[in-house]
Order: structure tokens, then sequence, then C-alpha cells
């Protein structure tokens, strides 16, 4: 009786070990978010305000950047200073100069200032337009000493 016994205990366990199933493993992939957020200043003309040829709202190029680098896990808020016919040495729709448009846009915690344009200063003395421009760079180098810049010119 224990041969059988034992017969029927090991018959037991060896369906139960070949008819076990294994849980296969799981291997998820870890996608590592950078939680801070990249504070970003963008000066620029029409092109950045939105239009035709820059594209208007979520077609817009500035919205349509912060979409990719979300899209890459990359967190930024920007603040958005331009204006229609601006450019270093010429005053846009509403008056400004690019280094007015500067002190409303460049914060101290900026990581990243970028300058959009300006072809709008064609006819600005190029002597004239380089003194403009060093001093649109000064200002926002004493606001966010730390960002670095990323100076887009006309075509």
């Amino acid at each position: 009786m224990n041969r059988l016994v034992t017969l029927f205990v090991a018959i037991a366990l060896v369906v139960g070990v070949l008819g076990a199933r294994s849980t296969p493993l799981r291997h998820n992939d870890i996608l590592t978010l950078d939680a801070s957020v990249n504070h970003i200043a963008v000066v620029g003309d029409s092109y950045t305000t939105g239009g035709d040829l820059g594209g208007l709202g979520p077609s817009g190029w500035t919205a349509r950047a912060w979409q990719l680098l979300a899209e890459q896990g990359i967190r930024v808020t920007a603040d958005v200073a331009a204006e229609g016919g601006a450019g270093y040495g010429t005053r846009g729709n509403h008056g400004s100069v690019f280094e007015d448009l500067t002190a409303d846009a460049v914060k101290p915690d900026d990581v990243l200032v970028v300058y959009f344009g300006s072809r709008n200063d064609q006819g600005v003395d190029p002597a004239q337009l380089s003194i403009l421009a060093w001093g649109t760079f000064q200002l926002a180098r004493r606001t966010a000493p730390s960002a670095k810049f990323l100076v887009i010119g006309p075509p």
C-alpha cells in the first residue's frame, strides 16, 4: 500500500510540475522624466506671434516646439514676447524693439533665451544693428546670468 501511495504522489508531482504554467517575466521599460521645469524666454517678431508664415495657435512654431519637447519628457514653460514688425533696431506694431521685449520676457531662472528674427532690421545700419543687438543680449545676460542663448537670424 505504501508503494501505491508513493506511486500516486510521484505521478501527481510529475503532472503538477510538467503541467504547471510558468508565469512569464514582465520587463517594463522605465522612462525617467525630469521633474524640473525648464524656463525659457522667447523674443521674436511676427513669425513668433503667429501668422501665415509662422503658424497660428497650436500650429505656431513655439507651440509645436513645446509639444515636441514634452513628447521627449522635457517639461518647458515659456514666456514669449513677440511683436509684428519688431527687430533689434526697428520698432514693431506696438512700438517695441527686441530690447523692450527682452525686458518683458526674460526672467532670472530662465535656462534658455531664444531670439527669433528679424527681417525687419534690413534697413538698419549694420554698425548700429550690432550695437543694439549687443545691448539686448547684455540685458538678457544681466537678467538671467546662467541662461544659454539661441539666436536665429533672418534668412
